[in-house]
């Protein structure tokens, strides 16, 4: 498969996961009180309801509602389109630090796209702000590398610009996506390791440490703005009400802390692959839906399969000799990072009402199970293994959409 026809394989695979029932999702929690607000007083009424602690999203959802209105469809296309960009965005950037690694990239940008830690997809109303924040951060980490890597002045210009503003917007929809520049950190200091084997360590980050700050003046000067200036009404999103609990019993606090962060990054590496599904496994489905879920798991694994096959004549000889290790630490520290913002602001991800914050970390979490799959010699265990997740996932994805839409169904019958 050629690298222009893997974006297309993406796509395919994620529409087997989310679109299925995209067309019976509703208003879900928080939609109903954004929409009747926007219904009964106007779009200016999202002003009010976002000032308190995230006022960008009044752009957003002023400028969705004009597009879509009160109708869900639009929104949730809108979500799953986000999807695929931030997955294409995330393709990018890995194809950019291991170039030769056409097949591990594609599978873990796959996997980053049907990633079953997160079943709030069609909770798309409001939750477009993640979904832009994600495709956004990862927009920015994608365009920085482009910078760092081209040799044309006027080009690492407009890549700078560009990623310097994807970097200022993506974290005033979600601040806890903060971990995100730890990504974009780690990727520098890969090209600056690589490019002088004789370099200390100690010079190397020192180098990437300054290759990072202009490109990460934006969200800097955000968390300066967020924390230090912006008066939060929200004690969920004010650092200063969150830290103050720490102050108060640091010994205490950050051993709950430190459990809590263990307790995430051991869920989002091991249970992610299996305890969602028997989440939504007790649903009852009638014999035609069995059915079709067949056939949707069957094609999927199907174009996965042809897909591993065409890959297999693909040279494997390549300069980053060591990219398993490399990724595993990336993926390692970008899965931890990624929950930090979450812990300190004392909230902890599942996998029900706060899947959410499984996504900053699903990022590193995918590139650590892609690297230790690819350490793997028999590549037929390992095809089995990868047939056996991405089923999995879509398994997850698919029932967990029938579980959405029956939840929408049946409040339209109280109704």
């Amino acid at each position: 498969m050629r690298k222009n026809h893997i974006p297309l394989l993406l796509i395919f695979i994620s529409a087997i996961a989310y679109l299925p029932s995209i067309h019976q999702f509703g208003y879900y929690r928080d939609d109903w009180y954004l929409m009747y607000s926007a219904n009964a007083l106007g779009v200016s009424t999202f002003e009010g309801i976002f000032a308190i602690d995230r006022p960008v999203r009044t752009i957003l959802m002023t400028i969705l509602y004009s597009m879509f209105g009160l109708e869900p469809l639009g929104y949730n296309i809108f979500a799953y389109v986000l999807r695929v960009l931030g997955s294409f965005s995330f393709l990018w950037t890995l194809q950019m630090l291991w170039p030769q690694r056409k097949t591990a990239t594609a599978l873990a940008a796959l996997f980053f796209l049907i990633y079953p830690g997160f079943l709030s997809t069609p909770n798309a109303i409001d939750y477009e702000e993640k979904f832009v924040g994600l495709f956004l951060g990862h927009l920015s980490v994608a365009l920085s590398i482009k910078a760092v890597l081209t040799e044309k002045r006027s080009y690492k210009i407009i890549l700078w610009v560009t990623s310097v503003f994807c970097g200022s917007i993506y974290l005033t929809f979600v601040e806890y996506y903060l971990g995100l520049e730890v990504f974009r950190f780690l990727a520098f200091l890969l090209l600056v390791v690589r490019s002088s084997s004789d370099q200390k360590f100690f010079q190397a980050f020192l180098i990437a440490l300054r290759s990072w700050i202009p490109f990460s003046i934006g969200s800097l000067a955000f968390f300066i703005w967020r924390f230090f200036i912006f008066d939060s009404q929200r004690k969920a999103t004010d650092l200063g009400a969150q830290l103050s609990e720490f102050i108060e019993s640091p010994l205490l606090v950050g051993i709950n802390w430190t459990i809590n962060l263990a307790k995430d990054v051991f869920e989002g590496l091991v249970l992610t692959w299996g305890y969602p599904l028997t989440t939504v496994w007790d649903i009852s489905l009638r014999l035609r839906e069995i059915f079709f879920a067949g056939i949707l798991l069957s094609v999927g694994i199907a174009v996965i399969s042809f897909f591993l096959r065409s890959q297999k004549n693909i040279e494997e000889n390549h300069p980053e000799s060591n990219w398993q290790t490399e990724a595993i630490w990336i993926g390692l520290i970008c899965t931890i990072t990624g929950f930090i913002p979450v812990i300190i602001s004392n909230r902890q991800a599942d996998f029900y009402s706060y899947s959410r914050y499984m996504l900053p970390s699903s990022s590193g979490i995918v590139l650590v199970m892609v690297a230790f799959l690819f350490q793997l010699r028999l590549k037929k265990i390992r095809n089995v293994i990868l047939y056996g997740l991405i089923g999995i996932a879509l398994l997850t994805h698919h029932l967990n959409g029938i579980h959405w839409a029956r939840s929408n169904q049946a409040m339209q019958n109280f109704w």
